[in-house]
């Protein structure tokens, strides 16, 4: 099947990542940094094209030989280590971020030539620089900034002979270091929440009792601190457990909240938290099926993404969810398309791919139900004529442990798409879901998914020959859900149950 590549195929990632952030800088090297016939000049232009993208093809284009060998590999380390160098003095260039983060690094190379008097026992110019950098750090909560003034401060009045001033900037610094080491736990407890998310869609209450926890210990560490800083780590814990719990109401709460707190310190207004908050924005509005104005936030999150970063991936995967969500079936194929066609596609982690080739089996559905063969054609080519359904179950292995997400929309499709091939058989499918239900989602947060499966295990029951069954599945059709889309609800579950029934009736014609 289609979309399945082994990684190890691609080592050139870090190349690749260094080449892109040079690119998004406007910046090449240099004839001294690479000189033109040079072989390192040859690797550098050969990847910056795109014409290589594995080692081996590098090796035979470089060297005529058939297998890896120590000289590539030297070449490879110092063509990785001149563009570090160069990626080093670049600075963000996106105009809403460009002062602040700029000023930043220009504080901390200032700090570096005061390090460097000071290493020389000269101090009055490196007591006036590092002065003016701590005022700039306290005024924008930069801890970690503040402990090097501190630290450093601490030596000029040494070299002085000023106790009194060591002893209270010793003072300072125990004070600054158990802060900094709060916003340091802060960051740790994000790390584990997403690190348990990361190839999950599906609600967990586990998971929202643990962020509930993280996030009244940060409150307690704020009766210490008023960094903003620690006040954006409380809050996107919280987001995770607004979603874990499937509360809406406070899920607009802390986003509200969040947006506001990048309005009143506008520091915090990276590049990665605005494509984050873009992203939040878009996932909430998806969910209260407010489905042009998430459009809208999707927009802004695809525009600050890149196929380089990764993060345009994610962008992409809500949009096509959108545009299922509006049965817009030609423009998801459309979208699929540019995913898999993108170098970055392999590289992605199999889990990711595994997500991808569930999200065009789903289109594939919607494409097959609506008798729509040129569509399956130019965008579901995974799924031939003969395609094998548990094929598809074990080609998507890598996300099945997300037993109320990705696995119960996997499970939900596989027993519909048998469904179409045997429609005379009632019993088989219908007893997996219900089992399915009974283990995985009777206990779930997602009302609205445990009401769909009721009513497709029902459904997938019916022998759509026989007329009075076909009639009382029809009746079924009628709309019982309760509101706001869930995580796992790829195409809406009333065109789901539609798209299933159309399918059917034409079966038994």
């Amino acid at each position: 099947m289609r979309g399945v590549v082994c990684l190890n195929l691609f080592p050139l990632e870090r190349l690749h990542e260094l080449i892109f952030v040079l690119k998004r800088n406007n910046l090449s090297p240099s004839e001294e940094d690479l000189p033109q016939g040079s072989k390192l000049r040859k690797l550098h232009d050969l990847v910056w094209t795109g014409e290589v993208h594995t080692d081996e093809e590098a090796i035979r284009l470089l060297y005529d030989v058939p297998h890896e060998e120590k000289r590539y590999r030297m070449l490879k380390r110092c063509l990785t280590r001149v563009l570090s160098q160069l990626v080093l003095g670049t600075s963000v260039t996106d105009p809403d971020y460009t002062d602040h983060q700029n000023v930043l690094f220009k504080k901390k190379k200032e700090l570096m030539i005061a390090e460097n008097l000071l290493n020389q026992n000269v101090y009055h110019n490196a007591e006036v620089i590092i002065l003016k950098v701590k005022a700039y750090a306290e005024r924008f909560h930069m801890l970690e900034l503040q402990v090097d003034c501190v630290k450093h401060l601490r030596t000029v009045y040494t070299l002085k002979g000023y106790p009194k001033e060591v002893e209270l900037y010793s003072t300072l610094m125990k004070r600054l270091n158990k802060l900094l080491q709060h916003e340091h736990e802060a960051v740790g407890f994000i790390d584990l929440l997403e690190s348990r998310i990361k190839y999950s869609i599906g609600k967990y209450r586990e998971i929202a009792v643990e962020a509930r926890q993280f996030s009244m210990q940060i409150r307690e560490w704020q009766k210490e601190s008023a960094s903003p800083t620690l006040k954006l780590y409380q809050y996107k814990i919280d987001l995770i457990r607004c979603y874990h719990t499937n509360d809406t109401r406070e899920w607009q709460v802390i986003l509200n909240r969040l947006t506001e707190l990048t309005r009143q310190h506008a520091f915090l207004k990276t590049e990665s938290l605005m494509f984050y908050l873009n992203m939040e924005w878009g996932r909430y509005l998806r969910c209260k099926a407010n489905i042009i104005e998430a459009g809208q936030y999707v927009e802004k999150a695809l525009r600050m993404s890149d196929y380089a970063a990764f993060n345009k991936f994610e962008a992409q995967a809500l949009h096509f969810d959108l545009k299922m969500k509006e049965r817009n079936y030609d423009t998801a194929g459309k979208i699929l398309e540019e995913v898999r066609q993108c170098l970055q596609f392999y590289l992605l982690d199999v889990a990711d791919r595994a997500a991808w080739l569930l999200r065009e089996a789903y289109l594939y559905f919607a494409f097959v139900s609506l008798n729509d063969k040129s569509n399956i054609e130019a965008y579901t080519t995974s799924f031939t004529e003969g395609f094998s359904v548990s094929e598809l179950v074990q080609q998507c292995k890598a996300i099945s442990r997300d037993k109320k997400g990705y696995n119960f929309m996997l499970v939900v499709l596989r027993e519909v798409l048998q469904k179409y091939r045997h429609p005379g058989e009632t019993e088989n499918g219908a007893n997996n879901l219900v089992m399915y239900y009974q283990r995985y989602m009777k206990d779930g947060c997602e009302e609205r998914s445990k009401t769909f499966m009721k009513k497709i295990t029902r459904l997938n029951r019916f022998n759509f020959s026989d007329e009075t069954a076909g009639k009382e599945a029809m009746a079924g059709k009628a709309g019982d859900l309760p509101e706001n889309f869930d995580a796992a609800e790829l195409i809406s579950y009333d065109a789901f149950v539609e798209l299933f029934l159309c399918k059917m009736e034409k079966k038994t014609v």
